[in-house]
């Protein structure tokens, strides 16, 4: 049936969309000079975590409706009886751009708590280091 078309063209569109912004953000990282490149391994983890419904550290959480307001209450395959194919075609898509802008949020959330996470552990090896060398200066002033 046309709708499962419909249905396939947005799922699609969906992979093709998150492969395009996943090799814009690698493109960004090595591009600037304000960003260190993503080793081959972290881009291939981005790319997974994209393509994962489940990021780390998150419970899968059952398929509802994701339909921005004032939209369609209802299954996402079924059509309105009321609902025109233009209708239903753009209620597909807006759901597509709610999950899309929900998986990259989730996505750059999880990539900043790994950030974060590695820049706890460079400030603690720093405070360390000057740990160590103060008190170096320390036992050689009391010599």
């Amino acid at each position: 049936m046309c709708y499962s078309k419909v249905q396939k063209g947005i799922k699609k569109l969906e992979d093709r969309f998150d492969d395009t912004l996943t090799d814009i953000a690698i493109a960004h990282c090595e591009d600037n000079q304000e960003c260190a490149p993503l080793l081959p391994e972290l881009q291939q983890e981005l790319r997974n975590r994209i393509r994962s419904e489940v990021l780390p550290g998150q419970e899968p959480v059952p398929e509802q409706d994701s339909e921005p307001e004032g939209s369609h209450n209802g299954s996402t395959g079924a059509q309105k009886p009321e609902e025109s194919f233009g209708e239903r075609v753009l209620r597909l898509f807006r759901e597509m751009l709610s999950r899309q802008k929900k998986k990259w949020k989730d996505v750059l959330a999880s990539v900043f708590a790994s950030f974060v996470k590695v820049m706890k552990t460079v400030w603690s090896v720093i405070e360390s280091f000057f740990s160590s060398v103060a008190k170096c200066f320390s036992s050689l002033c009391q010599a």
